[in-house]
């Protein structure tokens, strides 16, 4: 059943950087940015983006090359995002928290132009990491300190505030097109190895105003979120969101409960979002008191579960809302408002935004159900990826024969038009906010010299919500010990991605389906069973 009932009218900004410019022309002394103990106000984020912007062009970058971040959480890695754009080149944030393996893939996907990082922050080394990608990228930029034979962003500024450089940042900012890819985002998807999916100008800046409207934002809000950049919720439905209604974004470089709640009642915030992760790391802490904060809104992307007992943490006078959505949708296309009905807010992820085209469907008939029924959800419209980097095929097996992306996950309609998510068909795990490929790890596994071969599946945790659990199958006459099948992992994989437990199993004793496939839910029922996974 299609849940589109909102019209389809908008008529905000269409390009980052007009966006910025916009908001930094009416106030520029209010502050836009708060990244732990630095402060950034819209007009020092305005002079700034402009300068890199010139700087990256003095390099030679243009419309459509691609730009690279490989950081945390910091001033620089958000005054990028808006040089890149505005002068149309394409922001590919990495996550800090990739391996060498993983980073040498991601490098060799986009090939950027320009790789923005430092040698180290918050307790990432990546001067080692680094060493394996150099050769690859025709120019580093260090964004604090100093990198051997790097450019640093003293010198970017400096470079991109000379002589004819306003001239030139005008002409590139004019051929911006709303269409234009803005942003690179790799996501895990269900294949093994990631992909990059390109976000246009237009619909990153459409979802951030259709989803500040849903927050109900203004100037005098103060938002705090410590989702990383690499990630849509650190990006497009919080930074951008806050920035394009003109309120202050708080963040810390990484995220840390005791920190994170400091930073909410010293900074005055009055909306929290945060992945589910997060919130029950922070209503767990032993210094929560929500009455010392000065809240009126808390967004949380997870569970109807999870959002019901966050929203009695922080009790009735603060609202709660959820959401729905990916990299590929572009954010999140449903949203719950800060003026729905309480039931809503705590049993759904919202409604659609205005033109999304919302559907629930049988994955086997292709038919959409009635309302109430259960089915996969399916999401068109303006919001959706422009397709994903060099894998044209791969995108149009993702969409459906409307248009509509295939989300592999599990729904329902009630008649009021509300998204009630339930679950996943897809073969992925969600890791404290982190997508996660099975078959990303199980190629990891397979490639220890004992191993045969290995299943990973999901199992519930307090902390994160699930993690990994690898069944094992040994490939030799001497099994693998856990403790050489973690050390291998670590080396490969980031650490949300390593299995939290290894259990051996004879090939024999691996479950079946009829078809002959893997019955990967009887192996996480199996995993269930056992004691809880002991903290790595």
């Amino acid at each position: 059943m299609t849940a589109t009932t909102l019209p389809d009218a908008y008529a905000g900004p269409d390009r980052i950087g007009a966006m910025l410019r916009e908001v930094a022309a009416r106030q520029g002394d209010r502050e836009a940015l708060v990244v732990g103990e630095r402060r950034v106000t819209y007009a020092e984020l305005e002079r700034d983006s402009a300068r890199i912007a010139g700087g990256l062009l003095e390099l030679g970058v243009r419309r459509g090359d691609v730009v690279a971040l490989f950081a945390p959480n910091l001033v620089e890695a958000y005054v990028a995002f808006y040089a890149v754009t505005r002068i149309g080149g394409v922001f590919a944030p990495l996550n800090p928290r990739l391996t060498a393996r993983e980073l040498a893939h991601a490098v060799e996907r986009c090939r950027p132009q320009v790789l923005l990082t430092l040698a180290e922050e918050g307790g990432y080394d990546f001067t080692e990491r680094l060493a394996h990608v150099r050769a690859e990228v025709p120019r580093l930029v260090a964004l604090r300190g100093e990198l051997d034979d790097a450019l640093t962003w003293a010198r970017l500024l400096e470079d991109g505030s000379g002589p004819g450089a306003a001239e030139r940042l005008a002409r590139a900012g004019d051929a911006v097109e709303p269409g234009d890819s803005a942003i690179l985002q790799f996501t895990s998807g269900t294949t093994s190895q990631p992909k990059g999916a390109l976000l246009s100008q237009g619909a990153t800046c459409r979802m951030a105003v259709e989803l500040g409207r849903r927050f109900g934002l203004g100037p005098g809000d103060r938002y705090f979120g410590c989702s990383p950049i690499c990630h849509l919720g650190g990006m497009t439905f919080s930074m951008v969101a806050v920035i394009g209604q003109g309120a202050t974004f708080v963040t810390l470089p990484t995220f840390s409960a005791g920190a994170a709640l400091e930073a909410i009642a010293a900074e005055d915030c009055s909306v929290v979002h945060g992945i589910d992760t997060h919130l029950t790391l922070l209503t767990g802490h032993e210094a929560f008191d929500p009455s010392a904060l000065p809240l009126r809104l808390v967004s949380v992307s997870a569970l109807a579960e999870t959002v019901e007992r966050v929203a009695a943490a922080f009790g009735a006078g603060v609202v709660t809302i959820s959401q729905y959505g990916s990299t590929e949708t572009g954010g999140a296309p449903t949203c719950g408002a800060y003026d729905d009905p309480r039931d809503k807010l705590l049993s759904t992820v919202g409604r659609p935004l205005p033109g999304i085209d919302l559907a629930v469907v049988d994955p086997a008939s292709q038919e959409e159900v009635v309302l109430g029924e259960t089915g996969e959800i399916r999401v068109g419209g303006w919001s959706l990826m422009i397709g994903y980097l060099s894998q044209p095929e791969e995108f149009a097996r993702s969409l459906d024969g409307r248009g509509r992306l295939r989300t592999g996950d599990l729904g329902h309609l009630d008649d009021d038009g509300y998204l009630h998510f339930t679950g996943r068909l897809k073969n992925m795990l969600r890791v404290g906010g982190e997508n996660v490929s099975v078959e990303e790890v199980e190629l990891v596994l397979k490639a220890h010299p004992d191993v045969r071969d290995a299943v990973v599946v999901g199992v519930a945790d307090d902390r994160l919500g699930e993690v990994a659990y690898a069944y094992v199958v040994p490939g030799s006459a001497r099994p693998p010990e856990e403790a050489g099948l973690l050390a291998h992992c670590r080396g490969q994989l980031a650490t949300f991605k390593v299995p939290r437990r290894f259990e051996l199993i004879e090939m024999d004793d691996v479950p079946l389906i009829g078809s002959g496939k893997i019955d990967r839910r009887a192996l996480a029922a199996r995993a269930a069973g056992r004691a809880a996974p002991a903290p790595r």
